[in-house]
């Protein structure tokens, strides 16, 4: 366990928490037995997870479960490695300190993608970024946020190139780089020389958070970081990995966020039904809330969002049931997992007015088309479809503009691409391509559902027991030439 590697040496080496150390006391808490029984997860080569320091208890250990969280009543949490952390398990850990007048935070880790992890937790701050005064125009500047004009190529000490009108594609093996002013250019040999301060961007807000950057590292130099820069423009995972490790900046779009709300087509309509002969296909997102997407196909074959809402409570499902009906929806899509029976439920309801099916993510290879429940006399159509398949339709969809959404400025729309942007894409150790799981995804989830029964609607009629042939898909946004769809 890496916190053994960090934390242990310090309370070693300090004479005041050695003092302080309590030895024994863990197994006085909990009994001889039980802290020698503890899973292997959770000990350290000591087999201790916890210290006695003072009049208080100092816990470590990883968190994988809610299990792992619900251990102890908590004072203070250290979290580290954010990003890496199901964000559901975020909200468990604050949920700890509830009962405490202490509820000290800290969060601490790299951010990845815009908007998640502790990018999201740093923008709830007030947000405080390390100013740097110029000795010659006396402005105060944040290095990071006026990269790379910070940057100044040299030949033999003198300026020859700025960082703001330098192409960073090109590199001259003579160059040495130093740091300089934004605004007059000047040169800084020593940024840590100069009179500084921490500068809140919302000084009125309670809680505090401070950026970290590289550039302040007395380990990389000016030509380090150039070098790298230089580097990161001729592959996109260099330059991601350049933003989160040496600007400690999120990095937005590129290979792991393909969708960003810059990238998304926005209409000019609000929410509602916009012409009544248009057909219309709902999805729904299954969890302890329900996430309903509705998607209107128009004349030319794009899916527009028309409606999309959280519904909670004990009525949910018959919510959802009374919304798409008053949306005159065409067929509606629904997740099987984890409340299947509740899903048949509803389409059982809804049928045979709205057509409905039920979505099975799943880590095969081929989408297949088919039906359950045949012997109750009210089967339910279903659509098996790989996960990753089926993700990666709707991202095509987003950026081809065959999906366009309300106008800007809305909350919902807001929400709803912010829910698209958590589709951050993973590759594991043996090159396996993913998209992350336990991110805030729902209603990008729902627009899945929605969109593979838009683009299903004549298969699913046809229910063939072969393979889906592509003349089936008529008439969809995939296949536009091809002519109708009827159910």
């Amino acid at each position: 366990m890496q916190v053994q590697r960090r934390v242990e040496p310090l309370i070693r080496a300090n004479p005041i928490l050695q003092k302080a150390l309590v030895e024994g006391a863990e197994k006085e808490l909990l009994g001889e037995d039980e802290v020698e029984g503890l899973p292997k997860k959770y000990r350290l080569r000591d087999n201790l997870y916890l210290k006695r320091l003072w009049e208080g208890w100092l816990l470590y250990m990883p968190v994988q479960s809610e299990a792992d969280v619900r251990m102890f009543p908590l004072d203070a949490i250290f979290v580290d490695e954010v990003e890496t952390l199901n964000p559901s398990l975020t909200d468990a850990l604050q949920e700890r300190l509830y009962h405490s007048p202490l509820k000290w935070e800290r969060w601490f880790s790299q951010p990845t993608v815009a908007g998640y992890g502790i990018d999201e937790r740093f923008a709830m701050t007030d947000q405080r970024y390390w100013h740097l005064k110029c000795p010659k125009c006396k402005q105060w500047f944040a290095m990071e946020e006026h990269f790379p004009k910070v940057l100044m190529a040299t030949l033999e000490g003198k300026p020859v190139l700025w960082g703001g009108d330098w192409d960073a594609t090109t590199w001259d093996g003579r160059w040495k780089f130093s740091y300089c002013c934004p605004f007059c250019q000047s040169l800084i040999a020593n940024p840590q020389s100069l009179e500084k301060e921490w500068v809140a961007k919302y000084p009125d807000r309670e809680a505090h958070g401070y950026h970290l950057t590289q550039l302040y590292s007395a380990t990389m130099t000016a030509t380090d970081v150039a070098r790298l820069w230089h580097q990161g423009q001729f592959s996109l995972r260099r330059k991601e990995r350049f933003f989160n490790s040496v600007l400690g900046l999120p990095y937005s779009g590129g290979e792991r966020q393909p969708i960003t709300a810059e990238k998304c087509v926005y209409g000019t309509h609000d929410l509602g039904i916009l012409a009544e002969f248009n057909r219309r296909f709902a999805g729904l997102d299954v969890g302890d809330r329900l996430h309903l997407v509705v998607l209107e196909q128009l004349p030319d074959g794009v899916l527009a969002l028309v409606w999309a809402e959280e519904i909670s409570g004990v009525d949910k499902w018959e919510r959802v049931a009374q919304k798409v009906r008053s949306l005159k929806v065409s067929a509606i899509a629904v997740n099987a997992m984890p409340y299947k029976d509740s899903a048949k439920k509803l389409l059982r309801q809804l049928a045979p007015e709205i057509k409905g099916v039920l979505v099975y993510d799943t880590g095969g290879q081929r989408m297949s088309i088919g039906e359950e429940d045949k012997e109750t006399g009210q089967p339910i159509k279903t659509i098996s479809i790989p996960r990753v398949e089926l993700m990666d339709g709707t991202v095509d969809a987003v950026l081809s503009g065959r999906i366009i959404f309300p106008r800007k400025g809305l909350a919902i729309t807001e929400q709803v691409v912010k829910h698209l942007q958590n589709y951050i894409i993973e590759i594991d150790e043996t090159g396996k391509r993913d998209y992350a799981k336990g991110r805030e995804d729902h209603f990008g989830r729902a627009i899945d559902y929605a969109r593979i029964v838009a683009e299903t609607a004549r298969a699913l009629r046809a229910m063939p027991a072969e393979p889906i042939r592509v003349d089936w898909l008529a008439g969809t946004p995939l296949v536009p030439s091809l002519g109708g769809v009827a159910w």
